[in-house]
C-alpha cells in the first residue's frame, strides 16, 4: 500500500467508468485476493476531493495489477527522517 499508480484499464472487461479513468493518478491503499484467487489492487484517485473520506470508509475503487503503471515514488510518499 501506497504505491503511485498511473491507471491504464484494458479495453475487454473494463467498464464506461474504468475508461474515464485511463491516464489517472491513484495511491494503492491494498492488494486483495478474491474468491477465485485472483488479485485486485484497491486505490482511490489523487483527485478525488472525498479520496481521505474513501479511505476512512473503506470505500476503493479496483483494478487488477495489468491495469495499473507503477510511479516513480516523490518526496511526498516516502517518510522523512531526522531531527530539525
Amino acid at each position: 500500500g501506497g504505491r503511485r499508480v498511473r491507471l491504464r484499464p484494458r479495453g475487454r472487461g473494463a467498464g464506461a467508468q474504468d475508461m474515464y479513468r485511463d491516464g489517472r493518478t491513484a495511491k494503492v491503499a491494498a492488494v486483495c485476493h478474491d474468491v477465485d484467487g485472483d488479485v485486485h489492487l484497491a486505490f482511490t484517485l489523487d483527485d478525488d476531493p472525498a479520496s481521505e473520506l474513501h479511505t476512512w470508509y473503506g470505500r476503493f475503487h479496483y483494478f487488477r495489477p495489468d491495469e495499473l503503471e507503477p510511479m516513480e515514488p516523490t518526496d511526498s510518499d516516502t517518510p522523512h527522517s531526522g531531527g530539525r
